[in-house]
């Protein structure tokens, strides 16, 4: 009896004690490290793996769909705690967590085109279609290049897609040489607009940034990236951070 009413205890002191909910920024169009199910719920390896990582810290997870560039602001202007993935530039005012994520980026165009494109330079004779706000992600001598001017004017062969399925879609509808990209992205994509041509292999993939670009989340207070950066550990410890890598495959 005592055991019982031990365990019915606990299930009252459990019910009356509910987990801080954090707002989480998401760029909800990176399928499939962020997307929608098709209830419209978030999904995703990205929004599994912070909300894994969250609960093992103690908080819970309210999903704050914005975009890509947007994404820093809603920590810095109070609209979100946390924000996920950006690139690491610490100003001193947010805290950035370890790395969540590392993306294999490459430049792909068609083998018929015969291009070569070994080094970045090569990227100078061709035009392609990177990811919005592209030119900041791939290290600094291509931020150097590709960044726009002081009016916000691009380089006449640089061209940014809305979203990443824009991008894709502008690839394939010819509008530029090549395509600046995740490889895993690019599949994921590739199997829902054109099988084809993924499974004819008319594509080449040409390694021009040696790194993967890693990124990380924001987070607006010390004390939970702390937190969240010990929960993140134990994903990768137990293998459950390569479950949800897993289950996208």
């Amino acid at each position: 009896m005592l055991r019982w009413i031990g365990l019915l205890i606990g299930c009252l002191l459990w019910q009356c004690v509910q987990a801080e909910e954090l707002r989480v920024s998401f760029n909800l169009d990176k399928p499939p490290f962020t997307l929608r199910d098709a209830a419209g719920n978030p999904g995703g390896i990205e929004v599994d793996v912070m909300r894994l990582a969250l609960r093992r810290a103690g908080y819970s997870m309210k999903v704050n769909p914005i975009s890509r560039v947007r994404l820093v602001w809603s920590v810095k202007a109070g609209q979100a705690d946390v924000a996920a993935s950006v690139t690491s530039k610490d100003d001193g005012t947010l805290f950035y967590s370890d790395t969540l994520f590392e993306y294999a980026n490459v430049v792909i165009s068609r083998k018929a085109r015969g291009l070569s494109i070994k080094r970045l330079e090569d990227l100078d004779h061709i035009s392609f279609v990177i990811w919005q706000r592209g030119w900041g992600d791939l290290g600094s001598a291509f931020e150097a290049k590709y960044k726009p001017d002081e009016k916000g004017q691009f380089r006449p062969n640089y061209f940014e897609g809305r979203t990443q399925e824009v991008q894709v879609r502008a690839y394939l509808a010819k509008r530029a040489d090549a395509i600046v990209i995740d490889r895993t992205i690019f599949a994921w994509y590739m199997h829902e607009l054109a099988p084809d041509t993924a499974a004819n292999d008319e594509l080449v993939f040409h390694n021009v940034f040696k790194n993967s670009t890693t990124y990380a989340a924001v987070f607006a207070s010390k004390a939970v990236r702390d937190r969240f950066n010990v929960a993140l550990k134990s994903l990768h410890a137990d293998g459950s951070y390569q479950a949800i890598l897993k289950k996208y495959k």
